[in-house]
């Protein structure tokens, strides 16, 4: 009798125990739910594991960020359905390079309200490596030695006025000329070796500068007699050079008739075999 009266009160006490330790338990694991959304503490970390429904708070946190991470790069790859080989990822890659170079190339308001249009165009050249030359002056200016700095304005001054450029060599973008507009002083323009000059862009191009006295486009492979057909507009123009790629006979046919047109204008056709580099460096030196 005392035996079974021993073992009552030891289950008693047992049963007590373990109901305030399971109450003192919640009591800190909703303590702890309020600290964690007041501010996550390292010294409670233990009890936030051991609760549930913070477990489950933190796994839903996490996927939501994970959609949230639209610029993160393992993200958009997944996303754009790309091919997962070799030649897919060098594709996707080169996509997103001509993408970001095409946004560094497109209008800036912000670059015209510092420096106006004139010194715009000419820091916008001179830093993608290109050379520029102002009125009333035969120095072409482009970066110096450091290829980091240019001797040009920081502000704009109105005694900048642009009258030629060279942007031999850059791959442009259709998006550059927005940039590039606005300067209807410039007479000597030289975009030879450009890969992605079109018959758009000198469409374009022929209606930005109806000043223009010299244009070499020499030696780019998209440029057809199309494009050419948009020169007539430009009546000052008096030297023209460009390539015949294909040998095409429609493309000696319109240049024969720009020359009908524009009885001043002297136009250079080169074939590819011949090389460019002694006419643009004559051009330079003038």
């Amino acid at each position: 009798m005392l035996s079974q009266k021993i073992l009552n009160v030891i289950k008693f006490s047992k049963n007590q125990v373990y109901q305030a330790w399971n109450t003192q338990f919640l009591t800190t694991s909703a303590r702890v739910l309020n600290r964690n959304e007041r501010s996550e503490e390292k010294s409670n970390l233990y009890e936030e594991e051991t609760s549930g429904s913070v477990i489950e708070k933190r796994e839903s946190d996490r996927k939501s960020n994970l959609v949230r991470e639209d610029d993160n790069i393992i993200y958009a790859i997944l996303k754009s359905n790309l091919e997962l080989t070799p030649w897919g990822m060098k594709k996707y890659f080169t996509k997103k390079k001509i993408e970001i170079e095409k946004q560094r190339q497109s209008f800036s308001q912000e670059r015209i309200d510092f420096l106006g249009a004139d010194l715009a165009v000419a820091h916008f050249l001179v830093f993608q490596g290109g050379k520029v030359k102002f009125r009333g002056s035969d120095k072409w200016i482009e970066l110096n030695e450091d290829k980091k700095t240019a001797d040009l304005p920081s502000f704009f001054n109105s005694k900048y006025i642009l009258t030629a450029f060279d942007a031999s060599g850059i791959e442009m973008y259709y998006e550059a000329l927005d940039t590039l507009n606005n300067v209807p002083k410039v007479t000597h323009i030289n975009f030879s070796r450009s890969p992605h000059f079109d018959d758009w862009f000198m469409d374009k191009l022929s209606s930005m500068y109806p000043n223009l006295e010299y244009l070499d486009v020499s030696d780019c492979p998209k440029l057809s007699e199309r494009g050419l057909e948009a020169l007539y507009k430009n009546s000052n123009l008096k030297t023209l050079i460009v390539t015949n790629h294909y040998k095409s006979a429609a493309f000696e046919l319109t240049c024969m008739m720009l020359q009908d047109i524009l009885p001043e204008l002297e136009i250079n056709i080169i074939t590819p075999k011949e090389k460019m580099k002694p006419i643009i460096n004559t051009y330079l030196v003038t």
